[in-house]
């Protein structure tokens, strides 16, 4: 491996790194004893970083046995779903 080959490597990781955004769509599973409401802020936990972010659309809720898309305008405990979410604050940047 000659040396330009290595920083094409580089530069090819580099290109590869995802974009940073403050709104995104995921796929949730709620553990709070309160029920989730789009438009709310909730703390929002991944790995070790916390976030303030709020749920502003709620595609739709999905059994956790893998059952068919069901409207809702809210989601229980245990209960997954797919939402866009939005990021307020980063609490550990």
């Amino acid at each position: 491996m000659n040396e330009f080959s290595r920083i094409d490597d580089v530069a090819d990781a580099q290109a590869a790194r995802p974009e940073k955004a403050d709104q995104f769509e995921a796929r949730l599973l709620w553990t709070s004893e309160h029920p989730m409401s789009p438009g709310r802020q909730y703390l929002m936990k991944h790995d070790c970083r916390e976030v303030m972010a709020t749920i502003t659309d709620m595609k739709y809720r999905q059994d956790t046995s893998a059952g068919p898309h069901l409207a809702a305008k809210t989601l229980m405990r245990s209960g997954a779903c797919q939402a866009t979410c939005r990021l307020i604050h980063a609490a550990n940047r």
